[in-house]
């Protein structure tokens, strides 16, 4: 069992590319690279900065920016808000905010993804 990573067609209003992502459940938000971010993407100033404890519980970065991105993965399109870092050490982590809104599932035996399609209709009630 390992770690899952993905190579997945990233969107932004600029441009797209394949990026590598990292699925992290223990991510409370989804963080994208800011070399990777600002080809794709207009970035945002976010109202007031975002500071995150990592993992080791005592670095410590700062979110100034965020933008949307669209994200496809097993032929399914969906819209994720991210976080702007710079020195990320991935290019692209999808974290435990998008997991819920698409009800996204990870099979670690596999190491696969699993997406309901369904999620990606979009409705208005």
């Amino acid at each position: 069992m390992g770690l899952i990573i993905k190579e997945l067609s990233v969107a932004g209003n600029k441009d797209k590319a394949i990026v590598r992502v990292l699925f992290d459940t223990g991510s409370s938000e989804s963080l994208l690279r800011r070399d990777i971010a600002e080809k794709l993407s207009t970035l945002i100033p976010l109202a007031s900065p975002r500071i995150f404890t990592l993992g080791d519980g005592k670095g410590k970065v700062t979110a100034m920016h965020g933008t949307i991105v669209d994200v496809t993965m097993k032929n399914c399109k969906i819209f994720i808000p991210v976080l702007v870092l710079d020195n990320l050490g991935e290019e692209m982590i999808l974290g435990a905010d998008a997991f819920q809104r698409w009800k996204i599932k990870l099979d670690p035996e596999k190491e696969d993804i699993i997406i309901d399609p369904g999620v990606a209709d979009l409705k208005l009630f």
